[in-house]
């Protein structure tokens, strides 16, 4: 992998006419065993790349937090706050449920749907807050849950070209006698594997909550049923004394003692492996305050990266997903926050053809020089989702989307060698590299920080640089 204290961003500092672009940073080729891997960007559009055609996109908005794959498309979906009339014809200012579509190909915009619910407006703080596709390729959302003490988790299917959404039953964990005192409070993120409306197959749904506890709820719909039911042996809820692990633990400074940390912090994300004997019955935890790690349904850990802990990510983003290229096993997982640099950034490692995190090898950092570093807000949700081409020859490309809330998003293709993609590469200009450099070398210097306000004397840092028509990112010592 290419390696300079001088890495082309392409930071915005003027304007462009090119909405989406190619990242001109070049990643090398990695061998795993006695096969040869490449990681090639398709195109992005992001803060670092060209910050006004991503700002000019709906998406550049807090309230879209989650992206998926669906066919052909990127769906993005979320809850802008915008001014309508409701159905009593009064004025109002809320969040609106919006769906936005993307090409998976190009990343070119397709449409931005406003989502209804029975003929009305879905509207509310938190509605279409987690967007997902099923095994079957059904589309869904879920809203925001701020108390499953005095509602159930509401699901919904969405047709993605009408924006109509079919309610779907409600996830409600409290069982009969419990009080909301038993119940856990917020749930911002959640996942789904099998088929969600239980006609072709069972489906699994779970999330992980903002609460003081280490909290997880987990439930079964069978094929043929309209209920949900709690999927711990028959409850909803895991008892957060099962997990006698996080990583990291909390350490007590005076004695030395380490216990789990108390709560997964803000906005945690959860995501079963969707593969195996045992489907959905190991899965992630990544919250604010750990890192990924694999539980399985009793509570124990069964790997993760306190196994790897030099490959750990930064604490406060949360993303993580698997795949696999013949024998060989891969994870991508978001490994930097916004308030990082580079900010906005993701990790390809392989296992080879273990899954054991002990043998966990980094492949790529991606991009070079991140998607940016805006505040989300708190969202903490680092979108990194994946989808397996095979070619004639039976080679396989394996497209991954990373997305970030008000940051950007791009997808990159990471193939085996002689993969050959069935989609003709966008030909869109490459912004970013450090090839090209040279040529206005002599140009004055002017030196703008991270936010892109000039500085005219820029201390030990890093700054963006522009010299002529070259920008670029600085790291200076003195």
């Amino acid at each position: 992998m290419k390696k300079s204290l001088l890495l082309a961003s392409a930071l915005l500092i003027g304007t462009s006419a090119f909405a989406v672009v190619r990242d001109g940073d070049k990643l090398d080729n990695v061998t795993v065993g006695a096969n040869t891997y490449s990681m090639t960007n398709r195109w992005i559009v992001d803060n670092n790349h060209d910050m006004a055609a991503w700002q000019k996109l709906a998406s550049y908005n807090t309230g879209f937090r989650t992206a998926c794959i669906a066919g052909d498309y990127i769906l993005v979906s979320g809850w802008p706050k915008e001014n309508f009339v409701d159905a009593d014809g009064k004025e109002q200012n809320d969040g609106v449920a919006h769906l936005l579509k993307f090409k998976l190909e190009d990343g070119s915009f397709v449409s931005d749907t406003k989502l209804t619910l029975d003929g009305a407006l879905h509207t509310g703080t938190g509605v279409a807050n987690q967007i997902g596709c099923d095994n079957y390729g059904h589309v869904w959302i879920a809203d925001m849950c701020f108390d499953t003490g005095k509602g159930g988790i509401k699901l919904y299917l969405v047709d993605i070209e009408s924006g109509e959404l079919t309610a779907l039953p409600e996830v409600n964990p409290l069982e009969a006698g419990e009080t909301a005192s038993t119940a856990a409070v917020r749930m911002d993120y959640c996942n789904v594997i099998g088929d969600i409306t239980g006609v072709e197959e069972k489906a699994h749904f779970m999330a992980s909550f903002n609460t003081d506890k280490l909290v997880l709820v987990r439930a079964l719909r069978e094929q043929g049923s309209e209920e949900w039911v709690g999927d711990f042996d028959g409850y909803f809820y895991m008892d957060p004394q099962q997990i006698e692990e996080t990583y990291p633990m909390a350490k007590n400074e005076e004695t030395g003692e380490e216990k789990p940390q108390g709560n997964w912090g803000t906005a945690p994300m959860l995501c079963m492996i969707n593969e195996g004997e045992f489907l959905g019955e190991n899965f992630y935890v990544d919250g604010f305050t750990t890192a990924p790690v694999i539980y399985n349904v009793s509570g124990t850990m069964v790997d993760g990266f306190a196994n790897k802990t030099d490959l750990a990510p930064d604490l406060g983003t949360n993303g993580i997903a698997e795949f696999s290229i013949g024998a060989d096993n891969f994870v991508v997982y978001s490994t930097m926050q916004y308030n990082k640099d580079p900010g906005c950034q993701a990790r390809v490692a392989c296992f080879g053809e273990s899954f054991e995190y002990a043998n966990l090898v980094s492949c790529w950092d991606f991009p070079t020089a991140g998607l940016g570093t805006v505040s989300d807000g708190g969202t903490r949700a680092h979108c990194v989702v994946t989808k397996e081409y095979v070619d004639a020859n039976g080679n396989i490309g394996i497209y991954v989307l990373t997305y970030k809330c008000i940051n950007g998003m791009g997808v990159y293709v990471v193939a085996q060698e002689g993969f050959e993609d069935p989609n003709p590469v966008p030909s869109y200009p490459e912004i970013g590299g450090v090839e090209g450099i040279e040529a206005d070398n002599n140009a004055p210097a002017v030196y703008y920080n991270l936010q892109g306000v000039q500085v005219a004397n820029p201390e030990n840092g890093l700054y963006i640089v522009k010299r002529g028509n070259n920008v670029a990112k600085e790291l200076i010592r003195k």
